[in-house]
């Protein structure tokens, strides 16, 4: 007997919802469509406890002070601000883009380049324009993601940039690899999110938020595979819609070297992409953009680990 297929997954809110606000932003005056913004913030903040709840676990982490209400209240609302930064791209208005001095220059002389690499980021302010900006580059682009029945933005975008943008789709394990194989094979570059651990069965710890965290570290393992180069990229909104994109330094894995030396390099690397993403939401807390449980701590692991072992002795 098949095993019966996973539930389709959704984004919170209406199914119109997405096509609602898309409206709003052409019709109305800025002012008014930003007022309605805050206060759908709000309302979105009373209803979805799920998220509310996960907000205030991160921000107890990363504000200087006891988050209150109207930080919440922030959160959501600069959400909703990039989420529109994201609609406007899928219609074909113009976005800048400026690259960060520490590593721009090696990101640009990768991506002027015809090599293909592997293009990391987060959920994290406008991270998740960069994909779709990539054909500036004339550069093909292969856009890791995991399918949500309500999610327009990935239609509308999907087809603006049709030219150069393809999704592969997680939700499909058993495509993936060869999909990811032919995609290079024909000189795609792959884009992931590499903070969510759901989808990913190459986890390690780092540290991230005061604590030891886990990981997806899925895009080393593969770029060592390939021998393609990772490099990070996290993209900051300035409020005018334009995006500052924070560039890591690029991680080649070295032939020379074993497969565990390379991993261990990568680990090295990431972490530093880790702290360079903390330093910036320590300035921008508000940017941080996964409303799910904070990745699970290795101190949680082992105590979940213990209770399970201490439980199963019980039983015994």
């Amino acid at each position: 007997m098949p095993a019966p297929s996973p539930k389709p997954r959704r984004n919170p809110g209406p199914s119109w919802g997405y096509s609602f606000l898309r409206a709003c932003d052409r019709y109305l005056p800025p002012a008014l469509f930003n007022g309605l913004l805050w206060l759908g913030s709000g309302i979105a903040l009373m209803i979805m406890g799920k998220q509310r709840r996960y907000s205030f676990e991160y921000l107890r982490l990363v504000l200087p002070h006891k988050p209150t209400i109207l930080d919440a209240w922030h959160h959501f609302y600069t959400f909703m601000l990039s989420l529109m930064e994201l609609f406007r791209l899928g219609q074909g208005l113009p976005h800048h883009f400026s690259y960060n001095e520490s590593g721009g220059e090696a990101f640009e002389r990768l991506a002027q380049s015809s090599e293909p690499a592997f293009l990391g980021t987060f959920h994290i302010g406008n991270s998740d324009l960069l994909g779709y900006a990539m054909g500036r580059y004339n550069r093909q682009v292969r856009m890791v993601r995991l399918r949500m029945i309500n999610s327009n933005e990935t239609h509308w975008l999907g087809n603006h940039f049709a030219e150069y943008l393809r999704f592969i789709w997680v939700d499909r394990p058993e495509n993936i690899l060869f999909e990811l194989k032919e995609a290079i094979q024909s000189g795609c570059s792959i884009a992931m999110k590499c903070d969510r651990t759901e989808t990913s069965n190459k986890r390690e710890y780092f540290r991230f938020l005061g604590e030891e965290r886990e990981f997806p570290f899925t895009i080393y393992h593969l770029a060592t595979v390939f021998s393609l180069p990772v490099v990070f990229c996290i993209g900051y909104p300035d409020g005018q819609g334009r995006t500052l994109v924070h560039a890591s330094s690029v991680f080649r894995p070295d032939a020379a070297l074993s497969r565990p030396a390379n991993l261990l390099a990568a680990r090295q690397h990431f972490q530093g992409v880790l702290e360079q993403a903390e330093t910036l939401l320590q300035k921008k807390p508000y940017l941080w953009f996964n409303f799910l449980p904070l990745n699970r701590s290795k101190r949680e692991s082992l105590e979940a680990t213990a209770f399970r072992d201490g439980f199963t002795h019980a039983k015994e």
